[in-house]
């Protein structure tokens, strides 16, 4: 028994292929979940059965929203999908490493602070915050267009949790 009387146990391969099918939707990128199966363990609901979460090495890789679920990646889970993507490009904005211990703390990221992005970032995507050395220092939701961040100087890019 997890949290709040949840119930936890290692991902099914149904489970994994259904992971896998959301990743490709909001990612637009195949990922394979297979190597990393053993490390995996969900959470479910209690009364639905449902996913509510998913942890890798007891870590939170990754959230389903109720409401339409999608999978919010934590930075751990952005951290395994970078090294399991298989050609293409994530959603990723870049940011200069000073401003990337704000981004790590939960700040707002600013659009003036965006170093690089992804074109095909669209508002309201869940994207990767990585520092100018690669490493990844967050995760939210997009606030602007891929194209648009760095170039405008007001506004926030990303809402960081």
């Amino acid at each position: 028994m997890g949290a709040w009387g949840a119930r936890m146990s290692l991902a099914t391969d149904y489970e994994l292929r259904v992971l896998e099918s959301i990743l490709r939707y909001q990612l637009g990128i195949e990922i394979k979940l297979d190597d990393i199966k053993a490390r995996l363990t969900v959470v479910r609901s209690r009364k639905t059965g449902r996913i509510k979460q998913v942890l890798i090495d007891g870590k939170l890789f990754a959230t389903i929203r109720a409401s339409d679920g999608f999978i919010i990646l934590s930075k751990e889970g952005w951290r395994t999908v970078i090294e399991l993507a298989q050609g293409g490009s994530l959603p990723c904005v870049t940011v200069p490493d000073d401003v990337a211990t704000f981004v790590a703390d939960g700040r707002t990221l600013f659009s003036k602070h965006v170093v690089a992005s992804d074109g095909e970032i669209l508002p309201g995507d869940e994207v990767c915050v990585k520092s100018e050395r690669g490493e990844v220092v967050g995760a939210g939701r997009a606030m602007l267009p891929g194209w648009e961040m760095g170039r405008t100087k007001r506004g926030k890019a990303v809402k960081t949790r």
